[in-house]
């Protein structure tokens, strides 16, 4: 006697029972497996870590995409992203900005809307906050806040549509890591107020310069530049690797049209302390 393989579902209100053989599916399971076994190929093959994904220090060891990575897996699939912005609001009274975006992706064969990704920044969040402590204002980060909402709508679509987010994970650098996971509080002898750069840091200039590269490449978004740097802050790095970093970025921008890519040999980085949020140039 053959043994059925149909998949009955049964509806809790009226009882009924509906029944689905292989011939419902969109994809029969030898297809289904030999796509995600192509899929896997094309991430060992085409994809680097440390550029179109990877894991952010202090922040669990779950691979995390990229905006390079998820670019690649949109190219190969043929999706293309449509960008509409849902919700903006600036006061510029209190200093504040947010902005909602939604990507919606579209197969270019058949015009079939794949999936849909939405993605929100705001000026109170930490990073932006800190920076408004200083001399940036809030008219300087405009730009950089859509920038980053419609990144994470981005990002949120691509793992929707290529079914991915069994292996990559959705994660800025910015978002704090688990309490476990936490660096040490500082000692309150090592507070800002007494600290004092090591002999060797880097100059202002490199420092500001690098910080330029980063806001113009990738919309201030330090996550993809994380790994190569192993979550230290800038200033851990010496005079002279601080040049191979800005050397490097420089030249991605002008070969790749402003798409940076830096390659993770430098320079090995000494010992030093890891930062304790999301920004390698923080002095705390």
């Amino acid at each position: 006697m053959s043994q059925s393989t149909n998949l009955a579902l049964v509806n809790r209100d009226t009882g009924e029972m509906t029944e689905y053989g292989p011939s419902d599916f969109t994809l029969s399971v030898p297809e289904a497996l030999a796509q995600a076994k192509e899929l896997q190929k094309f991430i060992q093959g085409m994809m680097h870590e440390g550029i179109d994904y990877g894991i952010i220090p202090g922040a669990g060891n779950r691979k995390v995409l990229f905006k390079p990575g998820a670019e690649k897996l949109l190219s190969i699939y043929g999706f293309s992203p449509h960008i509409e912005i849902v919700q903006q609001l600036i006061d510029w009274e209190t200093d504040f900005m947010t902005c909602e975006v939604k990507v919606t992706l579209k197969n270019k064969r058949s015009g079939i809307i794949e999936a849909e990704g939405v993605g929100s920044c705001n000026s109170r969040e930490r990073r932006y906050a800190r920076q408004m402590q200083g001399q940036t204002t809030l008219g300087d980060l405009v730009n950089t806040i859509l920038k980053m909402a419609k990144k994470r709508a981005l990002l949120d679509a691509t793992l929707s549509a290529t079914r991915t987010s069994g292996i990559f994970d959705i994660r800025d650098d910015e978002e704090e890591a688990p309490r476990g996971q936490r660096p040490a509080p500082r000692p309150a002898s090592q507070s800002r107020q007494v600290e004092t750069p090591p002999p060797s840091a880097p100059s202002l200039e490199q420092m500001q310069e690098v910080k330029a590269l980063v806001s113009e490449l990738y919309d201030g978004d330090y996550t993809a530049l994380s790994p190569h740097i192993e979550g230290k802050r800038l200033r851990d790095l010496t005079p002279r690797q601080a040049d191979a970093l800005i050397g490097k970025l420089r030249d991605f921008r002008d070969k790749q049209g402003g798409v940076a890519t830096p390659a993770a040999d430098t320079e090995e980085i000494p010992e030093g302390e890891v930062a304790g949020d999301d920004d390698p140039f923080a002095d705390e």
